[in-house]
């Protein structure tokens, strides 16, 4: 009784699990969303304020040499992790 109550337990959790999976993909979908974004202002706009900063009021963190270079890599590096864990996980 005690393995059944064990296993009923592991069947629960992983029904959670499913719905944290599930989750976990609509989060991905948005985190992309936010890459395409940043990452057109980077290829279109950034140069241009990134040369004219000194005319804004106040200083903006992507306006730095590095920073939104270095979350583009970032998560392209978290997502083949990523991918690399699921692939080893079917």
């Amino acid at each position: 009784m005690e393995r059944l109550a064990e296993i009923e337990k592991l069947l629960f959790q992983c029904e959670e699990d499913v719905k944290r999976l599930a989750q976990i993909h609509k989060e991905i979908a948005k985190i992309e969303e936010n890459r395409k974004k940043i990452a057109q202002y980077y290829d279109s706009q950034y140069m241009q304020d990134f040369d004219n900063q000194d005319n804004f009021d106040r200083d903006y963190a992507m306006l730095d040499e590095d920073s939104i270079w270095n979350v583009l890599t970032s998560l392209h590096s978290e997502k083949i992790a990523l991918i690399k864990t699921l692939v080893n996980a079917i």
